[in-house]
């Protein structure tokens, strides 16, 4: 099986507005990962590791 890791790809919320974004890999979120409040205040980051987030939060 061959793995696809992607650059970027984005989250968001239904109005449009950035929730999160981060690589995919094989269709699923890995490596690091942001996460924004819908009003764009940071809300956590982290990392998916073996498909599960490792995360902390920012201002949050």
């Amino acid at each position: 099986m061959s793995e696809t890791t992607s650059q970027l790809t984005q989250a968001h919320f239904a109005n449009g507005k950035l929730s999160g974004e981060g690589p995919l890999k094989d269709g699923q979120h890995h490596g690091p990962w942001r996460f924004w409040h819908a009003n764009r205040k940071p809300k956590a980051a982290g990392e998916y590791l073996n498909g599960q987030l490792e995360w902390w939060r920012e201002n949050g």
